[in-house]
């Protein structure tokens, strides 16, 4: 029996109020009784009477009478419940209810609605001693108690209020487009799958406050369930495993990396992984699919908002170079490649792409490589390790002279080299590039950032410089765009901060709010060996080994 809990996030709320002829006392001021209608949303109207295609067709609640349940809490306490059922037939997307709320005061409100009645749903929304505002959170893969809806928020005997309907729940979804070939071939049916996650997750939410109990931590959990074909699933595509997975209140992602083991009914077993960070937002549905058993597999993953089917997000499962190369080639705009963990994809050269991110798993390594076909247009590298082996010098990411680069950010990437003073990190020169580094470690480099020339903006912010052995930012001669070094780390370097020749007119060097700790000047040069003069110099909130720390001319900076 799904529940669609009506609690500030959640439904069409209207409210209008209806003055009695006689105002009553209570001591707390006039009270007014008011009369608001609680609804399902669209989405949800549509599943109440018809097909649910974007559920993967667990189930469309044809034929479900629907129970409306509100709760009313001041202070507290729970001063008003009451709950009407609205049979399958006709209009059964609201219900209406008629509260005496007394004039100027707050009242909670928390209201859900329930499919064929699920008597323990009660208990769990609305219980006025101790579990106000509390909702569990079922186990269990395949699940469609899971799917429910709520908005919790404040009301007042005022003429109207409304609020919207959200699922607290991402859904997660895995789709094998070759699930009769594993079955030919491993000589059955499939009989069951379990399903690991790398986090724990929560065994309840509480709506008002916004909080899980316990919160996500990491260590491993497994749900098992019976397998059962899904009503819009054909010849060519079967669902594996649906999945409801409480999503972070604040709307961002929970990474769930995860392992898959189907159960044949001769007893064979088929295990896979998936170790990237595969992303599930708060009502939104994730999908991968692809050829889960076959070898060559490729996996799509796309996101759907509000699971009303309009794709805002895919996903490309990237699990080899070839694929990452077809990825790349074929991507489209507002995409995500993910990459494989614990893979070297080698040297990876880039043709055109725009607002495309590439994200990395755990010690994913490759080279990025661009030439002069390159176009990049809002590119972000997450999450991706670049090695220096020794083999090339110009290992990470390699900037082509005649390449339109604008606006690529690296962020959250490391860059390891082998504590030799040799290796480089971001290296290369283009006049016009726009290039951000975010949030990225550089360690045991010879050079980290050498950029032997100019960009338009170089914005280096947040990171970390360890173990450096020459200078940490280098843009060697002139420099004819603005450079940004602002809030970062150095940490036992040696040698320079920052060369880059003479700033021109018209341009700007901000080095802000840095942080130097145990490092040293190399012994014939300086921290700096930078010319500003022509242009504008922004320096302050620096310290270096605990101490507020001007550079100015001593230290090459002039």
């Amino acid at each position: 029996m799904k529940k669609y809990l009506l609690t500030a996030l959640g439904a069409g709320l209207l409210m209008t109020s209806c003055q009695s002829d006689e105002p009553m006392m209570n001591g707390l001021g006039e009270e007014q009784q008011v009369a608001f209608t609680v609804s399902l949303p669209d989405a949800v109207s549509t599943r109440a009477g018809g097909t649910n295609s974007a559920l993967g067709g667990v189930s469309n609640n044809v034929g479900e009478d629907v129970t409306f349940n509100v709760a009313l809490y001041l202070d507290g306490r729970l001063v008003y419940a009451d709950s009407e059922t609205v049979p399958s037939t006709g209009n059964h997307t609201s219900a209406t209810f008629k509260p005496t709320l007394v004039i100027g005061e707050n009242y909670q409100l928390v209201a859900f609605a329930e499919f064929d009645g699920d008597a323990t749903a009660t208990g769990e929304g609305v219980n006025p001693a101790t579990n106000m505002g509390l909702i569990a959170i079922e186990s269990g893969i395949n699940n469609e108690l899971n799917d429910e809806y709520f908005v919790t928020t404040t009301v007042t005997a005022a003429p109207e209020l409304s609020a919207t309907l959200k699922r607290p729940y991402g859904k997660l979804r895995l789709i094998a487009e070759d699930l009769h070939e594993a079955e030919r071939q491993f000589g059955d049916k499939v009989e069951s799958v379990e399903v690991t996650y790398k986090h724990t997750r929560p065994t309840n939410f509480n709506v008002i406050a916004g909080t899980f109990n316990p919160a996500y931590t990491e260590g491993a959990q497994t749900f098992a369930a019976a397998y059962g074909e899904y009503s819009n699933d054909t010849d060519a595509s079967r669902t594996i495993f649906v999945d409801y997975i409480p999503g972070k209140f604040d709307g961002s992602d929970v990474m769930m990396p995860f392992t898959i083991e189907v159960k044949f009914a001769n007893g064979k077993t088929y295990t896979r992984s998936f170790t990237q960070d595969i992303p599930v937002r708060r009502n939104w549905l994730t999908t991968l699919k692809g050829r889960l058993f076959t070898m060559d597999s490729e996996l799509t993953l796309t996101i759907e908002e509000n699971f009303d089917g309009e794709t805002n997000i895919d996903y490309v499962l990237a699990t080899t170079a070839t694929e990452l190369k077809d990825a790349l080639e074929n991507a489209e705009e507002g995409s995500t490649i993910l990459l494989q963990e614990i893979l070297n994809y080698g040297t990876v050269t880039i043709g055109e792409l725009k607002n495309v991110t590439i994200k990395g798993g755990a010690n994913t390594v490759m080279t990025f490589v661009t030439d002069a076909n390159t176009k990049i247009e809002n590119v972000t590298l997450d999450g991706v390790d670049f090695v220096y082996d020794g083999s090339n010098v110009n290992s990470g990411i390699v900037i082509n002279e005649t390449a339109q680069i604008d606006n690529l950010v690296v962020d959250g990437c490391t860059f390891t080299g082998t504590g030799a003073k040799a290796g480089r990190g971001l290296s290369g020169y283009n006049n016009n590039a726009t290039i951000e580094v975010r949030n990225t470690t550089f360690k045991d480099l010879g050079y980290p950032i050498y950029a032997w020339g100019s960009y338009e903006n170089l914005t280096v912010e947040g990171c970390t410089f360890e173990g450096i052995k020459s200078w940490a930012v280098m843009p060697q001669s002139g420099f004819d765009g603005n450079l940004t070094v602002n809030g970062n780390k150095f940490v036992n370097c040696v040698g320079g901060l920052v060369k880059a020749g003479t700033l021109t007119a018209g341009h700007t060097f901000t080095f802000t709010n840095n942080v130097i700790t145990n490092s040293a000047e190399h012994p014939s040069r300086n921290w700096f060996e930078f010319k500003t003069s022509a242009g504008t110099k922004v320096v302050e909130g620096n310290i270096k080994d605990g101490v507020a720390w001007t550079p100015g001319d001593a230290e090459g900076l002039k």
